[in-house]
């Protein structure tokens, strides 16, 4: 817990030297705006890009939510409920378990 805390404050210090108002309460703030925050897209589409993904313009901080949240469920999970979930999405669950993994 004590390193987030140290992490977080090193941003806000950090925040502070690149012109980040002192008035902006967000940690990921938006430099050009007095009360704003950075919104993800604007810094995950250019590395999508950047990294030639096949389509860069589905990939988004929702989507990549989802799939970690998605990954962790599914590593959770006891085998009966896999074969359930195989079931219900018609897929192999338990390939895509030693994929994530």
């Amino acid at each position: 817990m004590q390193d987030m805390v140290t992490a977080i404050d090193t941003l806000k210090d950090t925040n502070m030297n690149c012109g980040i108002r002192a008035n902006n309460m967000f940690v990921f703030a938006c430099s050009d705006q007095l009360d704003s925050h950075t919104n993800a897209w604007y810094a995950v589409n250019p590395l999508a890009h950047e990294a030639v993904c096949q389509h860069p313009d589905l990939i988004s901080s929702s989507r990549l939510r989802t799939y970690l949240a998605t990954v962790y469920q599914v590593l959770e999970m006891e085998d009966r409920e896999l074969e359930l979930l195989s079931g219900h999405l018609h897929i192999d669950v338990y390939s895509r378990k030693a994929q994530y993994r």
